[in-house]
Order: structure tokens, then C-alpha cells, then sequence
């Protein structure tokens, strides 16, 4: 078959116009003068003049894809410039940009709260390219549609990835035709599918994704009453205020990536009369089993530690220092003296290099070096 298509594109370029008294003078050079050949030949044409008619729609097509002016393809074909538009696409992907708010993709489920999956889809009808939340993400057709599943990636992100996967969508969009109620991709669009679809598995290692959060992970380690306090929020604070005050949490929790979940019952709990235990006394009260002299700066490195130990790349780095101080929250959190013992000793002795990733964390090297302080005073 692709023989007889190039066959028939040569044809194409060769052949002059032909009158209809050199078509009779053909035939009859030709031998062709039996009422059967005759018939057969004119079948033959019939079939010929149809494939060139595809090839016609399919060339001019792409020229206008290609951009060619209508002036100059009218000009070319020999059509009025209504006729052109009328008998020749032109296939072009046209981008929903989202806005730059990083959370912008963000849609949340009514029914769950919980943030609805991401794809990438490409309309085949109108050539519209989109990053949509679903309720369920999933690759391939969907109805007139191209879905690729794509991690929840920041606003700003999102044009960055359409106009990466632009040109491969167009692809998509020229070699893909509707046969018997099916998407027929032909082996160009396949491969352009599958680059695209290369592509959003890549998603989560080169572009700001962002990650589901509990406001109680988000503070963990940290008294909830002095959260609430720091946000303006005294005890008995009305839900307007609350609710107000999780906002400004949430959107600078944007600003680490992070979608927090809970943060209205967070803070409600915070300023109740009958707010859960906190973390503050559990603190106090096993480093003073440990060292009355450490139980405040103790407590002060647990308030720089506990809003960055589960961010991922960790601000402190994988070494000595992220290890010591993941084991001081674990000795914390889990109120044994003698484990807690184990980690400052681990974070008291720190070399030079170590001490250098703590920096890395907003007012944890000042509160390492008054620890080191009350430790040196606690030996005399």
C-alpha cells in the first residue's frame, strides 16, 4: 500500500493537465478499445481520482498546519479563499495557560476535601491543550479527549509543561483520525503519544510538585496554643478569625510546596478552652529528667526542627546532622530519657562540617550554640 501511495504522489507531481480529446487519443494509442478494458479503465480512474482527492485534502491540510498563507495556497490550488477554508483544516493546538497562583491547579473534591487528581488532555475537536483535575486519572482516549496523568504540579509549572509537550500534541492532533467511531493514531502520532507520556512520568523529578500535608505534621513538634498565638488568635477565637488565620497558613505553606489538610480544626483546637495536650510540656518535662540547664534550649531546637524534618530534599542535608536531629524529635516524641540522652550527645558532637548544614534551618544554629553553652555550664 505505501508503494502505490508513493506511486501515486509522484503521479501527482508529474502529471499536466489533461484535455478530454487527449484522454480519447490515449485510450486508443493505448489499445484500449474493448468495451470491457474500457470499463476496467474507467473503474480504475474512478479509484485513482479518490485517492487523489485524500491526498489533495491531506496535502493542503498540512499546509495550512504548516502555515502557509490562504493567499498563497489559494493562489496555488485554484480556490476562492472561502472554498480553502472550507476544504482544508487547519490543524493547531491552542493552550489553556493556567494562572501563576501555585495553587492554581488545585481542585478540591467536595465529598472527600481531598485535592483532585491532575491529567494532561488534549482535545481532538478543537485542538485544545489542558492541565484538568478528574476524579479518576487515567492514559488514553476518553471520548474525544487524550488524557496523560500528571503529578499535582504548582501554577507556574504548568504553561512550562504545555508548551514543552506542544509541538508532540500537534503530532498527536495531524496523525490521528476518526475510523468506524475509533481514534486511529497513525505511527508518527503513536510515537508522539508515547513521548508525551514519557514526559509525565518525568513530571515529579523536573518540575515544583506539591504534596499533601496534615496541618498537625505540618506543626508537629511545635505547643499548638503558641501556634495559634503567633497567628493572632487568642483563646476563644470565632470561626471567621480562625478561618482567616488558616488562610495566611495555607498560603505560606504554598510557598514550600506543601497543601496542608486540617488546619481549620488545627487551630480550632488550638484556641478551645479544651485544646489537646501539646508537645511543649512533654518537652520540659523529659529534658529536665535529663538536665534542668537543657530543658530550654532543648525546647528551642525542637521549635526550629519541627516545621522541616519531613520536607523532602531536607534543608539539613542526609548526614551526621539530619540524622542527629531526627533521632533528638524521635527521643522527644517518645518521652525516654535515656534515648533523649543518646541524641544530644549525637548533636553536641558535631564536627565543624556538620555544624555547617544546620545553618540551613531558620534559628536552629543559634539554638545548637546555646545548647552547647548550657551544656558546658551544666559540667561546671
Amino acid at each position: 500500500m505505501s508503494q502505490d501511495a508513493q506511486l501515486l504522489v509522484d503521479l501527482v507531481r508529474a502529471t499536466a493537465p489533461l484535455s478530454p480529446a487527449q484522454a480519447r487519443a490515449i485510450l486508443r494509442t493505448s489499445g484500449v478499445v474493448s468495451p470491457e478494458s474500457l470499463a476496467v479503465v474507467a473503474a480504475r480512474a474512478r479509484a485513482l481520482a479518490d485517492n487523489a482527492r485524500v491526498l489533495e485534502l491531506a496535502a493542503g491540510t498540512a499546509a495550512r498546519t504548516a502555515g502557509v498563507s490562504p493567499a498563497v495556497l489559494s493562489h496555488a490550488v485554484g480556490l476562492s479563499s472561502r472554498t480553502l477554508h472550507e476544504r482544508y483544516a487547519r490543524h493547531k493546538v491552542r493552550i489553556m495557560t493556567p494562572s501563576r497562583a501555585v495553587p492554581s491547579l488545585v481542585e478540591y473534591d467536595p465529598a472527600t476535601g481531598a485535592p483532585r487528581p491532575l491529567v494532561l488532555e488534549l482535545q481532538l475537536l478543537t485542538g485544545v491543550l489542558s492541565l484538568i483535575p478528574v476524579d479518576t486519572p487515567r492514559s488514553g482516549w476518553v471520548e474525544d479527549c487524550h488524557h496523560w496523568p500528571v503529578p499535582l504540579i504548582t501554577g507556574p509549572a504548568g504553561p512550562i509543561l504545555l508548551q514543552r509537550v506542544n509541538p508532540l500534541a500537534l503530532r498527536v492532533l495531524v496523525g490521528t483520525d476518526h475510523v468506524n467511531g475509533h481514534k486511529v493514531p497513525d505511527d508518527d502520532a503513536r510515537q508522539a503519544i508515547e513521548q508525551i507520556q514519557q514526559i509525565c512520568a518525568a513530571v515529579e523529578h523536573t518540575y515544583p510538585v506539591l504534596r499533601v500535608v496534615s496541618a498537625t505534621d505540618y506543626f508537629r513538634g511545635q505547643d499548638p496554643a503558641s501556634v495559634a498565638s503567633g497567628l493572632g488568635l487568642s483563646v476563644g477565637a470565632d470561626t471567621d478569625q480562625v478561618a482567616a488565620a488558616a488562610e495566611r497558613v495555607q498560603s505560606k505553606a504554598h510557598e514550600e510546596l506543601c497543601l496542608l489538610e486540617g488546619t481549620v480544626d488545627y487551630l480550632t483546637a488550638a484556641v478551645s478552652t479544651g485544646s489537646p495536650p501539646s508537645l511543649r510540656p512533654q518537652v520540659s518535662d523529659v529534658a529536665l529528667d535529663l538536665s534542668p540547664q537543657l530543658g530550654e534550649p532543648l525546647r528551642d531546637v525542637v521549635r526550629a526542627l519541627s516545621p522541616v524534618m519531613d520536607r523532602v530534599p531536607n534543608p539539613l542535608g542526609s548526614g551526621r546532622a539530619y540524622r542527629a536531629c531526627a533521632e533528638l524529635i524521635n527521643a522527644i516524641e517518645s518521652e525516654d530519657p535515656r534515648a533523649l540522652s543518646r541524641a544530644t550527645a549525637s548533636l553536641l558532637g558535631l564536627d565543624t562540617a556538620d555544624q555547617y548544614d544546620l545553618a540551613g534551618v531558620p534559628g536552629l544554629r543559634p539554638a545548637w550554640e546555646a545548647l552547647v553553652q548550657a551544656e558546658e555550664q551544666s559540667k561546671k
